[in-house]
């Protein structure tokens, strides 16, 4: 007996008694035409629904479809993430060292409400009868360099702490300083125009400060409390003391006067400019004028 062969064709076929087009699951499905040589035999086989092959066969074609539709959305997606990182990136960077305009407004409110939370504190402090030589800045951070001699009343005179001036001690963030890490409570800088002006400690003001912040945040601040634009050159002053923390005493030296080389810098007691001596840029408030 000759050796049978069998082969197998693939075709399309829709059904023949409806004019409808054939729906996608149609067009998947397939017919099987198995040819036996020999005893020329033809069985056709329809896949269906109804047909565990056929279901196999029809789904297995779709799914393939799918996948390919779900790759190409993945694709999409991630590349419409990248350019959008991409876009926020460079928006960061507009307002210059590294703080978007923003983030450059927020850290500029912070500032000064820090700032009037701690001028606050020093108010409750005086309601009790100390003066400001009695004063007290120790901190948790900086706790030895602000120790006053004259605060013997415990607590009660210190600022930060909750039976004195009851603030919470705010370190500020890295992103506004160059250098510094904590904020400067000075006794060692005149503001021309501020409180009494004269040759001596006891027209000396006490001053909060925080130095060598980036031009784009002290730019910020001016905008908030002067009124300029955010791109306007900050005022500027030749020398003024950014070392001496206050321990209870006001040391005069005329050449850290704020104010008595730009006109336009006298008067205020908020304010930020540049030191031209060292090129920084220093935020300073008047938290007693004297």
């Amino acid at each position: 007996m000759a050796a049978s062969r069998s082969r197998m064709i693939w075709t399309r076929k829709h059904k023949k008694s409806s004019n409808r087009p054939a729906s996608k699951h149609e067009n998947l499905c397939l017919t099987v035409t198995v040819m036996m040589t020999g005893r020329r035999m033809l069985r056709n086989k329809k896949l269906s629904k109804k047909s565990p092959q056929a279901s196999r066969l029809c789904i297995s074609k779709y799914r393939h479809s799918e996948r390919g539709n779900l790759f190409f959305i993945i694709f999409l997606a991630v590349a419409l993430f990248g350019a959008l990182m991409f876009t926020f990136s460079r928006g960061a960077r507009q307002g210059g060292d590294d703080l978007s305009d923003r983030q450059l407004s927020l850290a500029a409110a912070d500032i000064l409400s820090f700032s009037q939370q701690v001028e606050r504190g020093m108010n409750r402090i005086y309601r009790r009868g100390f003066s400001e030589n009695e004063l007290s800045f120790r901190n948790s951070f900086v706790s030895a360099g602000y120790a006053n001699a004259n605060c013997t009343s415990g607590d009660r005179c210190r600022v930060f702490e909750t039976q004195g001036g009851a603030v919470t001690y705010k370190r500020p963030s890295p992103d506004w300083s160059n250098s510094a890490q904590d904020w400067l409570f000075s006794g060692s800088n005149q503001v021309i125009g501020i409180g009494q002006d004269c040759t001596e400690a006891r027209c000396v003001e006490l001053t909060m400060m925080l130095t060598d912040i980036p031009l784009s945040l002290c730019q910020a601040l001016n905008a908030k409390l002067l009124g300029t634009a955010d791109d306007f050159a900050p005022l500027t002053d030749t020398n003024i003391d950014t070392a001496t923390l206050f321990t209870g005493t006001f040391d005069y030296d005329g050449t850290n006067d704020i104010g008595d080389e730009t006109a336009a810098l006298a008067g205020n007691d908020t304010a930020c400019f540049q030191e031209t001596s060292s090129g920084q840029y220093h935020f300073y408030n008047v938290l007693l004028a004297r």
